[in-house]
């Protein structure tokens, strides 16, 4: 009897977990589908914008061709589209490569690289002001401190021509004396 109890239990149990274990799958199946029904909408909707972008890029093109104006060569359009450029890509602002300037001997050198970087008028004053500023090291860095933080490139050279400019070697200076 308790043989015939046990096999019982037993055949109970299997047939227990063998329910739940069907559940699960029956479950994860459902999961499944569930998943790749949410995926197949997402590459349905994703191909749907998809397709919307391109033929909104292809109005956008033909409307842009029908608004260009027909006289290309027309001078006032050529100013108005100029204009346009510059507002809507503006130049490059390129940071100014200033020499270093810490031994006074090599004033004039450095001097003569400023001007031309002054005179090529290829970097805005502002920005060339502050890249010499920040290139003055040394002796000269203390001269540099003297000045006001609003002092142009112009103030700046002529403070340092006027302490840097005249120095000469003592054989020089020797050669003018006799």
């Amino acid at each position: 009897m308790k043989l015939q109890q046990m096999k019982f239990k037993e055949e109970l149990h299997r047939k227990e977990k063998a329910k739940r274990l069907k559940e699960q799958e029956l479950l994860l199946e459902t999961r499944r589908k569930q998943k790749e029904e949410r995926i197949r909408k997402l590459k349905q909707t994703k191909q749907e914008l998809q397709q919307d972008i391109m033929e909104t890029q292809s109005t956008i093109t033909s409307l842009d061709e029908e608004l260009e104006p027909e006289d290309k060569h027309d001078r006032h359009t050529y100013k108005r589209n100029a204009e346009w450029r510059v507002l809507h890509n503006p130049p490059l602002m390129l940071k100014p490569s200033v020499p270093k300037f810490s031994d006074p001997a090599q004033f004039t050198e450095w001097k003569i690289e400023i001007e031309s970087m002054i005179r090529s008028d290829i970097y805005q004053k502002d920005k060339l002001n502050q890249c010499v500023r920040n290139a003055i090291s040394g002796k000269p860095r203390k001269v540099l401190s003297s000045l006001k933080a609003t002092a142009t490139l112009e103030n700046i050279l002529s403070t340092m021509e006027s302490n840097f400019g005249d120095e000469k070697s003592g054989q020089s200076i020797m050669e003018e004396f006799y």
